[in-house]
């Protein structure tokens, strides 16, 4: 049967990665609540077939293989583990660095293994510098070996799109060519055409996620990637509807992260967040080939937030900066203000955005109270942003609320130890903590233990036990352990008869 779009590979992939996974994640026998269709301009993507509740899990994702970033510092090509030096332990068999004896046999190790030696060449630390990461070529190396080891995960591999009629005559193309395509087939003499390697490492430019390690006290989780081809096949949105974890296996569990209307799109954000348009546009533009549309960057307001816009400096003025044509595919439109017109270049605003999110951080026990009050207040502000561009649930929205809690308790256990606060204010105060706690564990309960996140929501779970007992405690506290409760009707300090001028002038002169 005719299948031009490889549904029917997706399809078969989606079965083999409920299969691989936990029941506790995704039942074998679940329904289906989607269908991949092909819709113009975004190509394949994924359609919701019924309605989906917010927090339902919509597939489990098996990687089709992963391995080190581009950019990757020394790591251990077994388990992926970060490495002190080049030669404290190297394969016997091929030369890379690696943890232990034991590492040589994991992983996809193998496929490069295997190449490595028929090439005769080990690699040395002199081979690799600024202008050749050293492990660069070693994802689409395995990737093509592939076919030889797992015919299944070659085919859907190849069934995803590589964008090269896009990517061809770019610097990432040249780069590549360098840095893979020659370094494969000159260096450890693969027998393989130039076409297929760029077409191999297009697919990875394009659908490539970062996965993260399961090594705990890594200095650098995310220095791996991995091909996740369900996932790829969600359209992107800088305002995205599903939330996708990565379980300690490697496996990605995408949820809902907000209701889905049936015959709505399933969306996956490629690109930061907290990005303002241009940077994000940029960033898709350069990796993954295409000009970002969506409603958000489609309004220079991003959907009413003003997330990326500039107060405007001219006297008197105040408005705000917003880019004239956000959508411009040069990116380069000038900004405007919306009051006076004042106009200011798009590299000006881009220096200045970069500037900004360079600003260092403080301990949270080294606050004062208004550094404190300050950060309540960011937290407040970002809390609007997400509920606009990330309502539901988000690993973001989780951390923000537990950022919230800690310094709302301080402040609140401050006031209590001061005896500022009455006991309703207290009690208020301690009950609003609360809340965000249980949001917290809401947002993050998807994260496994041993990512950041999940070691949050556990901690996020104890003080809320704490919490909850602390609140019953300051319950039963008498009143005297806070500041006085007003009366709730004042006693007038005279009566009418009193206030006759006559009276009232007595008692002055009595005084």
């Amino acid at each position: 049967m005719d299948d031009p779009y490889h549904l029917e590979t997706m399809y078969s992939w989606f079965q083999y990665s409920v299969r691989k996974a936990p029941p506790h994640i995704i039942s074998p026998t679940e329904d289906r609540k989607w269908n991949i269709e092909y819709i113009e301009p975004y190509g394949r993507c994924t359609v919701a077939t019924r309605d989906i509740a917010e927090g339902e899990v919509l597939f489990v994702d098996h990687p089709v293989i992963t391995g080190p970033k581009q950019n990757s510092e020394l790591m251990c090509l077994g388990c992926y583990r970060q490495l002190e030096s080049w030669d404290k332990y190297q394969c016997a068999k091929c030369g890379w660095p690696m943890c232990s004896p034991e590492c040589e046999s994991r992983g996809y190790h193998l496929l490069e293994c295997t190449a490595y030696q028929a090439a005769n060449y080990k690699p040395e630390l002199k081979d690799f510098g600024d202008d050749q990461f050293m492990y660069e070529s070693m994802l689409p190396l395995r990737c093509f070996f592939l076919q030889n080891f797992e015919k299944d995960k070659w085919e859907t591999l190849m069934a995803m799109e590589s964008h090269n009629d896009l990517r061809r005559g770019t610097e990432l193309w040249d780069r590549e060519q360098t840095n893979v395509v020659n370094f494969i087939r000159n260096k450890i003499k693969v027998d393989v055409d130039e076409e297929t390697l760029h077409t191999i490492t297009g697919i990875l430019d394009v659908n490539c996620h970062e996965v993260r390690s399961n090594i705990p006290g890594t200095k650098d989780q995310y220095r791996v990637r991995g091909i996740y081809p369900l996932c790829a096949m969600m359209s992107h949105f800088c305002s995205c509807n599903t939330h996708h974890t990565l379980m300690d296996d490697m496996t990605m569990v995408v949820i809902a992260s907000r209701p889905i209307k049936k015959g709505e799109q399933m969306t996956a954000s490629y690109t930061h967040l907290l990005s303002a348009t241009t940077e994000r546009r940029k960033h898709l533009k350069y990796g993954k080939f295409f000009d970002c549309v969506c409603d958000r960057c489609a309004d220079a307001t991003e959907l009413g937030t003003y997330f990326g816009a500039l107060k405007c400096s001219q006297a008197g003025c105040g408005g705000n900066i917003l880019c004239s044509n956000p959508t411009q595919v040069d990116n380069d439109a000038p900004w405007r203000c919306d009051e006076c017109q004042y106009e200011v270049k798009a590299a000006t605003v881009e220096r200045l955005n970069k500037v900004v999110a360079c600003v260092d951080g403080y301990l949270l026990p080294e606050l004062t109270e208004a550094q404190l009050t300050r950060k309540i207040a960011c937290c407040r502000d970002l809390l609007k942003v997400l509920d606009v561009l990330d309502p539901g649930i988000s690993r973001l929205r989780g951390l923000t609320l537990y950022e919230l809690h800690a310094p709302l308790l301080i402040a609140a256990n401050r006031a209590f130890q001061e005896t500022t606060l009455r006991k309703a204010q207290f009690l208020e105060k301690l009950h609003e903590a609360e809340g965000y706690l249980e949001r917290t564990v809401y947002c993050l309960q998807f994260e496994p233990n041993s990512s950041v996140e999940g070691q949050i929501c556990k901690i996020a779970r104890g003080s809320l036990a704490e919490l909850k007992t602390w609140i019953q405690t300051v319950k039963e506290l008498p009143v005297s352990h806070f500041l006085p409760e007003e009366d709730e009707e004042v006693k007038p300090q005279y009566s009418e008869e009193d206030l006759t001028l006559e009276t009232l002038l007595k008692k002055l002169e009595e005084q």
